[in-house]
């Protein structure tokens, strides 16, 4: 609420209050997220309109990792109901739920070239770089701002390249034996 401070004629000058402090970040916070979904709508609606009447299921399996200890599964599957309806999810935000398991689950560090992603964990807790150290289930609800999110996947660009060895292990902060160990991994 405002109180007024001094009155010039017809107009009042207004002091802020505590909860008027406390509802601009909170305010700023919604004005960011309806950006973002109004950015992620409109990308959205350009690779529907190349797509619309398809049906289409994506598969996406990581491979184990070298030791073979964690087997890494994962499954993501989107699909595009042929349509003239504009409301389908499709069209609005794309949605993708998927449950990381078994326990341990390695997804390899990576970004969408071609969306935003926004991630949501509904059970479980993952730390930055989605990393469950709990080894618990964990379900989380990722959204992309496109139906075509694209994966770049960061280690084999990393690791299997040309790159230096003594450049990777000082990146990396560690000793040149533990990136050659790496590297074999993604050889052949």
């Amino acid at each position: 609420m405002l109180f007024p401070l001094v009155s010039f004629g017809s107009i009042p000058q207004y002091t802020i209050t505590n909860i008027q402090i406390l509802m601009a970040p909170l305010l700023s916070i919604f004005v960011l997220l309806v950006f973002v979904l109004h950015v992620a709508s409109e990308s959205t609606r350009e690779v529907v309109e190349q797509i619309d009447g398809e049906e289409f299921t994506e598969e996406l399996l990581f491979r184990p990792l070298p030791d073979q200890k964690v087997l890494s599964h994962f499954h993501f599957e989107s699909r595009v109901i042929p349509t003239n309806s504009y409301g389908h999810h499709h069209r609005l935000f794309p949605k993708a739920i998927y449950k990381l398991f078994p326990n341990g689950t390695v997804n390899p560090p990576h970004t969408h070239s071609r969306a935003t992603k926004l991630l949501f964990i509904l059970m479980g807790s993952l730390e930055v770089g989605f990393v469950d150290t709990t080894k618990n289930p964990t379900l989380a609800l990722s959204a992309f701002g496109t139906a075509s999110a694209g994966t770049v996947s960061a280690p084999n660009p990393v690791f299997n390249s040309t790159i230096d060895d003594q450049i990777l292990a000082m990146s990396f902060k560690t000793d040149i034996a533990t990136i050659q160990k790496i590297k074999s991994g993604f050889s052949g």
